[in-house]
């Protein structure tokens, strides 16, 4: 039998590898929330409701289906691979500490108030190079005057926080592009657009359209076409409510990727 010691320890991801895979991942889960929405969108969803006001038709929204469970769990998982991805940057640049508490201490720091920055950024990366704390700083959402993408990051950590320490990320449908359309002897007459709507309570007003009596003896009806979008619900927290999905997920993933860690390449070990 060979006695040589076996130093082998299985295959390990580099830092610069495994962030790349985790924003890909966000990715992807982001376009299955997509999907999700779309095949939700094809099925009945929801029921309205017509009433005359005047010369105008008000259509209503009178109950709406909830979206699928996988859209919140889809939404938690992706969070959770963009924040830890920045989490493996904030430990691959620093020293790496042997103490239980102070390895705690390090993460990536993401902070709207500089004087809080300043006080906790040699904790969270320890032992850092100072360069890497420049870029660190560049990337704070106090610094979102300098690059309006860095409030993607606020966002991040709230939506992180609230999903760890509160409750599961929430997510309901807005029309998106909808609209109604006049059908005359099964042609379409004419189409009026409906404004975008957070669809989360009953009698919410899709919209007012132009009617006058004639239409109806003539035969002429209205057929609405929703198309949807999958928004962040109204409990959430107040920067990110009603913002879209899908829309965040993937500008956030495209920013780690593709902005961000090309400035750290040079310092992950």
């Amino acid at each position: 039998m060979d006695q040589r010691r076996n130093t082998w320890s299985g295959h390990r991801l580099g830092t610069f590898a495994a962030v790349k895979w985790k924003t890909i991942r966000a990715q992807q889960l982001a376009d299955r929330i997509g999907d999700l929405v779309s095949t939700f969108g094809s099925q009945a969803f929801l029921d309205t409701s017509s009433k005359r006001v005047g010369d105008w038709v008000e259509i209503s929204v009178l109950s709406v289906k909830p979206l699928p469970a996988e859209v919140s769990l889809s939404l938690s998982e992706a969070c959770h691979h963009l924040r830890s991805s920045l989490d493996h940057i904030a430990w691959a640049v620093s020293s790496r500490p042997q103490d239980r508490w102070a390895r705690l201490k390090v993460k990536f720091p993401i902070f709207a108030d500089q004087d809080e920055f300043d006080r906790r950024v040699s904790s969270a990366l320890l032992g850092a190079d100072q360069r890497v704390v420049g870029i660190v700083r560049r990337y704070q959402p106090f610094n979102s005057s300098l690059n309006p993408k860095n409030t993607l990051l606020e966002k991040l950590q709230e939506l992180n926080n609230w999903d760890k320490h509160q409750e599961l990320l929430a997510g309901v449908v807005a029309t998106a592009g909808s609209s109604v359309s006049y059908i005359y002897r099964g042609a379409t007459i004419h189409s009026e657009s409906l404004g975008d709507t957070v669809l989360t309570e009953p009698n919410v007003k899709l919209g007012v359209l132009p009617w006058e009596d004639t239409w109806s003896e003539k035969g002429i009806s209205l057929v609405p076409h929703i198309r949807l979008r999958a928004v962040f619900h109204s409990d959430m927290p107040e920067t990110i409510r009603g913002a879209d999905i899908v829309g965040f997920l993937s500008q956030t993933s495209a920013f780690i990727n593709d902005e961000m860690l090309p400035e750290f390449g040079s310092f992950l070990q």
